[in-house]
């Protein structure tokens, strides 16, 4: 029986002399009712929990969203299904890492000419190849033996955790202790420790880079989907672990753990491909065995004209034993193995940790790059690139500082940006916590000189909308001279609706269904040059209800964009040449 951690799939190979389809079919169906009575609160064959509406996810997995589960039966689900942890790569034993380094057919060899050397009476030249075996063995060894401590540093170097529910009560717990049926309780900033099913949001907003390559935050959503064979992309109410919460809040039960999440499936497809011999390696073995065949013909030969000719058989063996170690290349592995170790010292200089010292020249010798967009080609951080008030394009430049103080419509702009938004920035400047989006408007705004600080200071937050399901848009609603100031900010399309006024020369002039389609055919241009847009507006009211959010002024358009990383156009001309 072979089986498939990736696809689920299971193989049964048998004997049909000894059995029948019908009677292997009988007793796959007893064995899964039987694996069926008994609820653990796990299933080995993935479910589609996407399909499933939340309630009845909670009710297959044995919990609670109030109360999560009980410390008494996380603990047994963690004693029956193990930790939530990722088999880790086994560092290569010195013995491994040594005999990588004995065992290649170059070196095997040069082991065959010491052999034959010391046969002959050569001590000499036995010690001297024996030398340069020990020599290659040390280099190769203590190159690959430094990256190995190295690598296990960094794995060992955080030990993630998790926010959960048990008991009723929100308690923080090591992210290995998680279990399926757990409850999670999602905030900004929040490693997404184990796949699960969304129970509830407000305004969550997932990064999901690292596994799908969309660089854009997803809205997560509660609702149940359509069909079970969606992409991982396309289940908007799942979670997944290596992810990370970027805005909003909401709560989630662990649906999978471990290597059965699906960047745990992802790893076990990785472990399961067997690495190729590189171009280098093929090529001295097929050197070696062609010297092996070469030389065994040159000395059977030399060794029969001397029999053919007279001369003694012992004294012809010799001369035969010396030819063979005379045509092994005793210095070609050296050579090799120091070139590579070179290599290896280059590449860890400018970040990158090569565990295997044959990789160097396999890099030498790609001749296809598939590369990610999001986070290598680009930064995978957002920034801002332009701002559109009343009809004016204003670059993102130190410009922009000099343009707030005499253009009232681009400082309100910048003022809602910084208000109708979550993001933290660090003390220097640097993206500290919220998303991506939201962190460059807070740096586009501290470029034009606007302090987000002061701002949030002078206006204390009162309440907040986050982004819904049908909503995509974000309101807040800020304390003003005695009056609710209105911040909010999101699709064009979804704000200009909520809008009846627009800001001109710092006058606020009716919107018309002219203007309208002016503005949108604005974004439309923008969109198309590969920007994400937001729309921002502002209102001002007595009384927070309902009816708060329409009626605003429509301020502008910011476009955003994920920058490419310099010197990406030149390594991709340098590729090309």
């Amino acid at each position: 029986m072979r089986t498939n951690p990736v696809t689920g799939s299971v193989l049964v190979l048998f004997d049909p002399s000894r059995l029948d389809a019908r009677r292997i079919i009988a007793a796959v169906r007893r064995h899964t009712r039987a694996a069926g009575n008994g609820h653990d609160g796990h299933h080995e064959v993935p479910a589609p929990w996407h399909t499933l509406p939340a309630v009845d996810v909670t009710e297959r997995l044995s919990t609670s969203p109030q109360r999560g589960l009980s410390t008494v039966e996380a603990a047994q689900r963690l004693t029956r299904l193990g930790a939530n942890q990722l088999p880790m790569p086994q560092p290569k034993s010195s013995l491994e890492i040594l005999a990588g380094h004995l065992t290649s057919l170059p070196v095997l060899l040069l082991g065959g000419a010491t052999v034959l050397s010391l046969a002959s009476g050569a001590v000499i030249d036995a010690v001297v190849i024996l030398a340069v075996v020990i020599a290659n063995a040390a280099v190769g060894y203590v190159t690959e033996r430094r990256v190995e401590r190295i690598m296990m540093s960094l794995q060992s170097a955080a030990i993630p955790q998790a926010l959960v529910r048990r008991d009723g009560e929100e308690m923080i717990v090591p992210a290995a202790a998680l279990v399926p049926g757990d409850v999670l309780v999602l905030k900004v900033g929040h490693d997404v420790p184990a796949d699960a099913r969304v129970l509830d949001v407000a305004g969550l907003a997932v990064d999901e880079a690292a596994l799908t390559g969309e660089s854009m935050p997803v809205a997560k959503v509660v609702a149940a989907l359509a069909g079970s064979n969606g992409a991982l992309a396309d289940r908007v109410n799942m979670l997944y672990a290596g992810t990370i919460i970027t805005e909003g809040t909401g709560t989630a039960v662990v649906t999978a753990t471990g290597r059965r999440t699906e960047l745990g499936r992802i790893r076990a497809l990785v472990a399961e491909t067997a690495t190729p011999s590189t171009p280098l390696e093929r090529q001295l073995d097929r050197v070696g065995r062609r010297l092996v065949g070469v030389s065994l013909g040159a000395c059977a030969a030399v060794l029969g004209l001397g029999l053919l000719r007279g001369v003694p058989l012992l004294e012809m063996a010799r001369s035969a034993i010396s030819l063979a170690v005379a045509a092994v290349p005793e210095g070609l592995p050296a050579v090799a193995t120091t070139t590579l170790a070179l290599g290896t010292e280059r590449m860890a200089r400018r970040g990158t940790l090569v565990r295997r010292l044959a990789a160097v020249e396999s890099l030498g010798a790609i001749t296809v790059i598939c590369a990610d967009k999001t986070g290598t080609l680009t930064e995978n951080r957002m920034t801002v690139d332009s701002w559109c008030v009343a009809g004016r394009e204003y670059g993102q430049g130190p410009e922009l500082a000099a343009e707030r103080e005499v253009d009232t419509g681009l400082a309100r702009a910048l003022q809602i940006a910084v208000l109708c938004n979550e993001a933290t920035l660090g003390d220097d400047g640097a993206e500290g916590r919220g998303s991506s989006t939201e962190s460059a408007l807070l740096s586009a705004a501290r470029l034009a000189g606007l302090d987000y600080r002061d701002e949030r200071r002078r206006h204390p937050l009162r309440d907040i909308r986050r982004r819904g399901e049908r909503d995509n848009w974000m309101a807040t609603v800020h304390d003003e001279d005695g009056r609710l100031l209105i911040a909010m900010k999101g699709a064009p399309e979804q704000v200009i609706v909520r809008c009846d006024r627009w800001l001109q020369q710092g006058v606020p002039e009716p919107l018309t269904a002219e203007t309208r389609r002016t503005l949108l055919e604005l974004n439309d241009q923008i969109a198309a040059r590969g920007l994400r847009v937001l729309a921002l507006a502002v209102g001002e009211v007595g009384a927070l209800d309902e009816g708060c959010y329409d009626g605003l002024i429509w301020l502008g358009l910011v476009a955003l964009t994920d920058p490419i990383r310099p010197g990406v156009a030149d390594a991709i001309r340098a590729c090309r040449g």
